[in-house]
């Protein structure tokens, strides 16, 4: 009998297809090839799920390599990443560094991304008062990775004594020196130190290095920012000095910004030197320090024939014979900067003259109140320093002021694009006091234009009411608004940032000396609307509500809103 090619006869081999169609019963070879063949059968179906299971897993490792967006990140944008992950950044501190080097430690290519952004390694804080050694050979290999990028050291040593450890503060000086001979064109340096004379003793040792092309003085000329930090008495280590002009005499012969942060205690006849020919060359310069009256007239009359920001410290100063002085003038000042101002000493800008300044920054102490004489003091310098037509910012923060007087000299700023109140106090309800800002014609009882030019405004730490007067005030033609193509007329505001409290009410601040404005007039304001807009504040958060919407839509300001948190916007 034949059978289909399918088909075997009986025998070692079995034909299963024959044995299920007649329906017979496999004799014992049959049953043991059918169970040797069911094993390898099995066997295979284990292999090949096993490399299916392989495969499955391969397919999906191409699929999130392909769709991990952290994988598909150029490595330069990585980079960019990461400085956003680092505090400290750009100057790192130990644990900065400790953290770029985790980062670093996660796989070859974000290695590869740490690396290529020169900018992550351009920085370096060593505290030595922390026993942050100062270890040349790390520091050096730290730096060089940042390539052609400015590079900033910051080294901190308050620990040492001068006096008592002449020679620990000099082998440290001579570390410095040797780490800016390295060739690393340190173009940031701040050096936190005791006092003048450790700063001495370094500037000593960079001077007696070997001179070379590429040697400690040439690097040390390649510093164009040097912030200095005194910690002790000034006048206490000066004797030791032959003059305090020893000091700056060697400073880098291409700084072009000088900070220098010094005790505030001194005696009066402790002067600040600084060579002619390095005022002279400064674009930037800032003091922190309470020192007197004289030292601060005195370094007025300095050169600063090309200085351009000038940030001072400034919390006493009074003149009997002010008379008697002629102001100097600043000719190329575009940026003053006044810290810890007291009002009461605002005959200080008695002394100045900036014919070129764009931006006044008054930084009050304390919320200080305003005194008789502050807004005519300053509306003076503008007026002497024939800059009304340049000045275009105008910043005050920490005061205590009334309306009219905040009016009055803002209505003698026409020019005024930018304008930030910070932390502004005042003795009326402070919505009253927000809403006569928007009628000054009332306060003044004239017509003038009243900020005709503002782009910007500032609020930092405002009642939540005031938001509605001013949203009022836009709907009311305080702004440019375009309809149908058409420009109306009115400000040119286009930027709005408000930090609001909710916690400040009427007659939070207490009248604090401000009896009377400098022409005799009454502080007194009209605040029938305050009680009105207290009412009205939207409900919920006002980031979301309809006058911020409606302010971005239809007027085109750029509003950015939220409540005020210690720290926000400073």
């Amino acid at each position: 009998m034949t059978t289909s090619s399918q088909s075997t006869s009986f025998g070692d081999s079995v034909d299963l297809d024959e044995l299920h169609r007649l329906n017979l019963i496999p004799n014992a070879a049959q049953k043991s090839s059918i169970q040797r063949d069911a094993v390898t059968t099995s066997t295979k179906i284990s292999e090949l799920c096993s490399e299916l299971k392989e495969l499955e897993d391969r397919l999906q490792r191409h699929q999130l390599a392909l769709s991990s967006p952290i994988r598909q990140t150029p490595p330069e944008i990585l980079g960019e990443i990461f400085i956003y992950t680092l505090q400290t950044y750009p100057i790192l501190d130990y644990l900065g560094r400790h953290h770029l080097v985790q980062l670093e430690l996660v796989c070859r290519t974000w290695r590869d991304a740490a690396r290529s952004n020169h900018r992550l390694w351009s920085g370096i804080y060593v505290d030595d008062s922390i026993n942050d050694s100062l270890d040349l050979k790390s520091i050096t290999k730290w730096l060089g990775r940042s390539g052609k990028v400015e590079k900033s050291l910051v080294f901190e040593s308050f620990r040492v004594d001068c006096k008592l450890w002449e020679d620990q503060c000099k082998t440290m000086a001579r570390c410095l020196g040797k780490l800016l001979a390295s060739g690393l064109n340190i173009t940031h340096f701040e050096y936190h130190c005791p006092g003048p004379l450790c700063f001495q003793n370094f500037v000593d040792t960079i001077r007696a290095l070997e001179p070379s092309p590429g040697g400690a003085q040439a690097a040390w000329d390649s510093v164009k920012t040097l912030v200095l930090q005194f910690e002790s008495r000034w006048d206490i280590e000066m004797p030791s000095l032959s003059s305090s002009d020893a000091v700056f005499k060697w400073l880098p012969s291409n700084l072009t910004s000088l900070k220098l942060y010094i005790p505030c205690d001194n005696l009066d006849t402790t002067s600040l030197d600084i060579p002619t020919h390095i005022s002279s060359r400064l674009t930037s310069f800032e003091l922190v320090s309470a020192w007197g009256e004289d030292f601060m007239l005195d370094l007025m009359y300095l050169d600063w024939a090309n200085l351009e920001k000038l940030t001072l410290f400034v919390w006493t100063f009074i003149l009997d014979d002010l008379d008697e002085y002629v102001p100097p003038v600043l000719p190329k000042v575009r940026s003053l900067r006044l810290r810890g101002f007291n009002p009461s000493t605002s005959e200080f800008f008695q002394i100045l003259t900036a014919p070129q300044l764009a931006d006044l920054d008054i930084d009050f102490e304390v919320y200080q109140s305003f005194g008789k004489h502050t807004v005519a003091d300053i509306l003076s310098f503008v007026g002497r320093s024939n800059c009304k037509a340049n000045l275009r910012s105008l910043t005050i923060r920490h005061v205590n002021i009334q309306g009219v007087k905040l009016i009055k000299l803002l209505t003698n700023l026409p020019s005024l694009t930018r304008l930030t109140l910070t932390h502004v106090r005042s003795s009326e309800d402070a919505i009253g006091f927000f809403v006569a800002l928007l009628k000054p014609g009332e306060m003044l009882n004239e017509r003038k234009p009243f900020l005709p030019r503002l782009e910007s405004l500032e609020l930092i730490d405002f009642p939540l009411g005031v938001f509605l007067g001013l949203f009022d005030h836009i709907k009311s033609g305080g702004l440019r608004l375009t309809k149908n193509g058409q420009v109306a007329q009115g400000s040119p505001l286009r930027n709005l940032v408000v930090r609001y409290t909710t916690d400040r009410g009427k007659g939070e601040d207490e009248d604090n000396g401000e009896d009377e404005d400098e022409d005799g007039t009454e502080g007194k304001e009209d605040n029938s609307d305050a009680s009105e807009q207290g009412r009205c504040v939207p409900e919920g958060p006002l980031e979301g509500s309809e006058m911020v919407k409606e302010l971005r839509e239809r007027y085109g300001v750029f509003v950015d809103v939220a409540p005020y948190e210690a720290g926000c916007l400073e």
